[in-house]
């Protein structure tokens, strides 16, 4: 059995929010899609954060969800009102929810349609992250030789942002700490423009954990990874449904950055030799000194210039629960094996492995993946409806020795 919870949480004034309130009852069982959360999973582009969004396709027939009505739950604005969904899969028999999956966004008012023949409202809900494109940089607000950290942490310390989401400044570390000493570009722009600019020039992402904003390096070693296995494996214990768009990850690859119109252009001269020019364009409008950009060239370039392995790994629901994105993973997809035709008795004396006596088993399988290589999430897609999440996964590292479990 499949239950869904839907609560909205409403401004009732500038920067302030009401009492959360159950709205289940009004949205249809349909209703409800799958949600995304990713980092560089894009092919061809790297750095950019992408909003998860849900569509909620409700009953309006008593206005309960208009603007301007005193039927509603919205007494000031729809727009950027709390959303929480959780969608619990509950054994028939105990009433014991088994799985759970849970989103939290905000509603995006551009997004919402009514159908007033049938008085249905569709509501396009962005994960809270969505609050950077509601947002402007204040001008002046980041002074001239400021850190990219120092940026960063002005930038998201505005009250509208506060409300939403939490900041600590300890957690935010880009890899790259450049300077910027042309801070006055950032002024006036979409607070997610501009981090995009400062996220792929200091080579970091940013994240959200439990409402906390954290920055850091896309490599991160979180220990213990989670083991994905799929037929075949040795222990019979296979938790994988499917793996899908195996690649080498060569879409990804960029030996060649070409910055603010060639001001910069750094080459890797033996990934060149090997795979061509892979060249990506990148214009930092905050960044003027040569010898800082050829620094940020040099770091995107080192975690760019070789290709690594992509795939996709899709799962129960349950596996995934407590995944995050750059979350290490390993996989156990071996080659499925069964004896050679005929029959094979044990053999005394003198044999070869391999010849007709003691032949070779068959094997079967497109490809073979081992548990050895080190993978981390880059995109994390959960489908609401099947409990099921895609996992994209990105070899981890940065050349083409280290993205491996030793």
């Amino acid at each position: 059995m499949r239950v869904e919870q839907v609560f909205i949480t409403p401004l009732v004034s500038e920067g302030v929010y009401g009492d959360e309130i159950e709205v289940s009852d009004y949205v249809k069982l349909d209703g409800l899609s799958k949600v995304k959360n990713s980092i560089d999973s894009t092919d061809y582009s790297i750095g950019i954060f992408r909003f998860d969004d849900v569509t909620l396709k409700c009953q309006n027939g008593q206005g309960t969800f208009n603007e301007n009505d005193s039927r509603s739950i919205f007494t000031y604005v729809r727009d950027r009102a709390k959303v929480k969904i959780q969608a619990l899969k509950i054994d028939s028999e105990t009433f014991v929810s088994e799985e759970k999956i849970q989103f939290e966004g905000l509603i995006n008012d551009e997004m919402t349609r009514l159908n007033i023949t049938n008085d249905e409202i569709t509501l396009k809900v962005y994960s809270k992250d969505s609050v950077f494109r509601t947002t402007r940089v204040p001008a002046g607000i980041i002074p001239a030789g400021s850190t990219a950290k120092t940026a960063l942490i002005s930038i998201l310390s505005q009250p509208a942002i506060g409300v939403v989401l939490n900041l600590d400044p300890a957690d935010i570390n880009p890899e790259l700490d450049f300077i910027i000493d042309t801070p006055e570009a950032l002024d006036n722009l979409e607070v997610k423009e501009a981090l995009d600019l400062i996220l792929i020039a200091s080579s970091s992402v940013l994240i959200l954990e439990d409402d906390d904003i954290i920055v850091r390096s896309r490599n991160r070693d979180t220990g213990t990874p989670l083991e994905l296995r799929g037929r075949g494996e040795i222990s019979n214990n296979a938790n994988l449904i499917s793996l899908k768009n195996y690649n080498n990850g060569k879409q990804r690859q960029f030996n060649s950055i070409y910055l603010n119109d060639g001001a910069a252009v750094i080459e890797d001269t033996n990934s060149i030799l090997e795979s061509g020019v892979r060249q990506i364009k990148f214009d930092f409008p905050m960044i003027a000194d040569s010898g800082t950009l050829q620094d940020v060239g040099q770091s995107i370039a080192d975690e760019f210039r070789y290709p690594k392995i992509e795939v996709m790994a899709e799962v129960p629901a349950v596996v995934a629960e407590d995944v995050k994105l750059l979350d290490l993973v390993s996989v156990d997809a071996p080659f499925l094996k069964k004896p050679a035709e005929g029959d094979f008795l044990p053999v005394y004396g003198v044999a070869t492995y391999g010849d007709a006596v003691t032949p070779y088993p068959l094997t079967f399988g497109s490809i073979e993946i081992t548990s050895n290589i080190k993978f981390k999430v880059i995109s994390i897609e959960k489908d609401l409806k099947n409990f099921r999440t895609a996992l994209k996964l990105r070899q981890f590292g940065k050349n083409l020795n280290d993205g491996v479990f030793t």
